[in-house]
């Protein structure tokens, strides 16, 4: 395996754990993006801040979806998010999100990586039914 390249094969509850991280970031996304709606100050920055507190909602249902996957392969969901970075520079907390999106969709990419080379076959969570059990 090259340097700084990642296995695939990782254990059910390795897989658990994993999920449980990204479930962490998604909980950073959702108080980033509120708190980074109400910060940033200036004509400039309105679009953007009306923007970001639609993606508020957005990384709930985010949070919602690798909860069920986390339920669904038998683990507990995290309860704790990752710390979220701010500044008092608009331009600053736009770069810790992209720096967040990013990390997200490669963590992600590699999570359909896991899962196949695990054989789960991951349900459609949206047409779950995740009511009392």
């Amino acid at each position: 395996m090259a340097d700084g390249q990642k296995s695939d094969q990782v254990s059910r509850e390795q897989l658990i754990e994993l999920l449980n991280e990204d479930l962490a970031r998604e909980y950073q996304a959702i108080i980033a993006y509120v708190v980074y709606s109400q910060m940033l100050k200036g004509a400039e920055y309105m679009a953007i801040a009306k923007e970001l507190e639609k993606h508020a909602g957005e990384e709930l249902q985010h949070a919602l979806t690798v909860s069920k996957l986390v339920d669904y392969l038998g683990g507990e969901p995290t309860v704790t998010a990752k710390a979220v970075k701010t500044s008092e520079k608009a331009q600053d907390m736009l770069r810790f999100d992209l720096d967040n999106e990013n990390e997200t969709v490669r963590n992600y990419r590699e999570r359909v990586r896991q899962c196949e080379a695990l054989g789960e076959d991951v349900p459609d969570v949206s047409k779950m039914n995740t009511g009392p059990k």
